[in-house]
């Protein structure tokens, strides 16, 4: 059985990573089977997603609307998890996402950037301001194209105690130090930060050191971050620039494509890569348009 810190987790980042932070429930659902084929609800206590998510993770996800006989979930706000009143967690995820609120970035250069084991790579041009991802095996792009190394495993621990140091609660400090030093040490991190009713100020004071991370190895390019294009809905955006919209569906469904394909066979044991019958069309058709 997966732990459920873990599936948690997981179901976090894909929202964090979605381009509005919202997803549907059917394609949460369809998006955390691939990742965890054996994933069942009930073995954790469950009837469904829905209750595994008002269960686990409480102070992280929210209910955003419904859609036809569908949930759309979202991410909350960090102003609506329930921590000690002007804790300095709190106070500094909220003066920290604040001034980043125009800030847009592709899921799969902040995935990339953010995975230090990732095994795609992303380059940036100082002569075009231009970021892409390459994926594994993809010949890496030519001069003046250059790789932008990701996050390092060692950045992102240093992050972990930079949290715990902003936390107020000491006895939080002393559970969530202790877990630093295990192996995979981000699993029961989360799994505790989520206990303690710190899993959004974690995921906002995370979120945010890695963006300043990845604009500053930007801006020593001299690539400015994209500003957010959420102002404009996709009809207006398509009016604008029809031809530029399009492409850009079309690059995040191939990315995702890819992306799920390759997350499906590494779970995959050698007699089911054997037997492998796959049609990623249905995966598009079934996740529709993000």
């Amino acid at each position: 059985m997966d732990d459920s810190s873990v599936v948690a987790r997981h179901v976090l980042e894909l929202l964090e990573g979605a381009e509005k932070k919202t997803l549907p429930g059917s394609q949460l659902a369809a998006l955390v089977k691939f990742r965890f084929p054996g994933f069942k609800p009930v073995e954790h206590g469950c009837a469904n997603l829905r209750e595994f998510i008002t269960k686990h993770l409480p102070s992280s996800v929210t209910e955003v609307r419904r859609q036809g006989a569908d949930i759309v979930y979202g991410v909350r706000p960090p102003a609506q998890v329930e921590v000690a009143e002007n804790s300095p967690a709190q106070e500094q995820s909220r003066a920290e996402v604040a001034p980043r609120a125009r800030v847009f970035i592709d899921p799969a250069v902040w995935k990339t950037f953010s995975n230090p084991t990732t095994n795609y790579k992303l380059f940036g041009n100082p002569d075009t301001k231009e970021i892409r991802v390459t994926f594994p095996g993809e010949a890496s792009p030519a001069s003046p194209w250059v790789q932008i190394p990701s996050c390092t495993a060692e950045s992102h621990l240093q992050i972990a105690r930079d949290f715990v140091s902003s936390v107020a609660e000491t006895s939080h400090q002393t559970l969530l130090s202790q877990l630093l030093d295990k192996p995979r040490w981000w699993v029961p991190f989360f799994g505790m930060a989520e206990q303690l009713g710190l899993a959004a100020p974690w995921t906002a004071f995370r979120s945010q050191r890695l963006l300043k991370q990845l604009e500053s190895a930007l801006d020593r390019l001299g690539i400015p971050l994209p500003e957010h294009q959420g102002t404009l809905s996709r009809r207006e955006r398509m009016a604008a620039h029809p031809s530029e919209v399009r492409s850009a569906s079309g690059d995040r469904r191939d990315l995702l494509l890819r992306r799920l394909a390759v997350g499906v066979v590494q779970q995959m044991s050698t007699a089911e890569l054997r037997a492998l019958v796959l049609p990623l069309g249905y995966v598009v058709d079934e996740l529709g348009d993000r």
